[in-house]
């Protein structure tokens, strides 16, 4: 598998890469894989509005590269998605390193007195992967994360989702090219 880039910008860090036997040169049409079936397993990402974005996105920075949307049938393509979170304890510091330039000129780790309970950070995971081939398997996917808002709104939600997906695929190569 070839990594094809990876970029960090404003908080989310983003990644892609490609088979290296898979080229999009004749491509011209898309389609959406069907839905998982059910309900998506974490209530935090299971928001229809948020699967509306991450579409909506998808379809303009497609179309943008040139590609149309089809039905399954006719399409040299198919996009899927997944939406994660995942919740990770980190533990806070209890004490740290002072500096010889202090003003009362000592140096080395100090330890607080304090117990500081660990924080809970939640990351958001939005992937997209492409299937093509006879027989069909994934040649391209790429994957955005970042730290999660937890008074985000709804709409703050949807946009960040949004961003994502754009900068996953500015990683995709445009219609017709390798």
């Amino acid at each position: 598998m070839l990594v094809v880039g990876v970029a960090s910008c404003s908080r989310i860090a983003v990644e892609s890469s490609a088979e290296p036997d898979w080229s999009p040169v004749s491509a011209t049409t898309y389609a959406w894989r069907p839905d998982p079936p059910g309900k998506l397993a974490d209530p935090r990402v299971d928001e229809p509005h948020l699967v509306k974005a991450l579409r909506s996105a998808a379809d303009r920075e497609l179309a943008a590269k040139g590609y149309r949307l089809a039905d399954s049938v006719a399409a040299d393509f198919q996009v899927g998605y997944w939406l994660a979170v995942r919740t990770r304890e980190v533990a806070s510091p209890r004490g740290g390193w002072r500096n010889s330039d202090d003003s009362d000129g000592r140096a080395g780790f100090w330890d607080s007195p304090v117990n500081v309970p660990p924080a809970h950070i939640e990351k958001g995971t939005v992937g997209l992967y492409v299937v093509a081939g006879e027989p069909p398997r994934n040649v391209w996917r790429g994957v955005a994360q970042r730290v999660l808002r937890s008074n985000a709104s709804r709409s703050e939600r949807a946009e960040r989702v949004d961003d994502a997906v754009r900068r996953i695929l500015e990683e995709f190569p445009r219609r017709g090219t390798d």
